[in-house]
């Protein structure tokens, strides 16, 4: 599964023989039998939604909850429906917003970044994504639970590891265009 998705599915491992906790589960293991059972302990179905609330409430509320530093706030902007929502929210929450867009060879956002960043009147700079050395990929490789098949991953990690040099606090928007 791994090579077709580029990334190991529900509970499965890499190891045919072991396998993960699924979401919302906990492992209980019995001390006297020697049982180990897996037993569901939250279930997102279970959580009721406030129909009365619109999705723009639930999108001010989650960047209420994650702007609530004190440090300077950094926001990714792609140009995008996505990170351009989060930016004006959070523009309006946090006044003074520096928002940052990764450049790479033949995928160029920078232009739409800035246009959106004119519009809502904040600072913009673009990071230019440099070539990742092995050194990257062993300590990511290090880092995460599973193997991670998007190479997406060494750009997050450039972006981050240079914005946390000034920010405690990075929001995003990444991957929601698509619904």
């Amino acid at each position: 599964n791994y090579l077709m998705y580029r990334f190991v599915p529900s509970n499965q491992t890499l190891v045919s023989e072991i396998r993960k906790v699924s979401p919302g589960n906990c492992i209980r293991y019995n001390l006297i039998s020697g049982e180990i059972k897996e037993e569901k302990y939250f279930n997102l179905t279970d959580i009721a939604i406030d129909s009365s609330r619109n999705l723009l409430e639930y999108l001010k509320l989650a960047i209420e909850r994650r702007a609530v530093s004190s440090q300077k706030v950094a926001a990714l902007l792609s140009g995008g429906i996505d990170s351009s929502l989060v930016c004006h929210l959070l523009k309006n929450r946090v006044g003074n917003l520096h928002s940052y867009t990764l450049q790479v060879d033949g995928h160029d956002e920078t232009g739409a970044a800035k246009a959106i960043a004119e519009s809502l009147g904040i600072k913009n700079e673009r990071i230019v994504l440099e070539p990742a050395g092995l050194e990257s990929l062993s300590r990511l490789a290090y880092h995460l639970d599973d193997p991670y098949g998007d190479p997406i991953i060494l750009a997050l990690d450039q972006i981050f590891r240079t914005l946390s040099k000034s920010f405690r606090v990075v929001v995003t928007g990444e991957g929601a265009d698509e619904i």
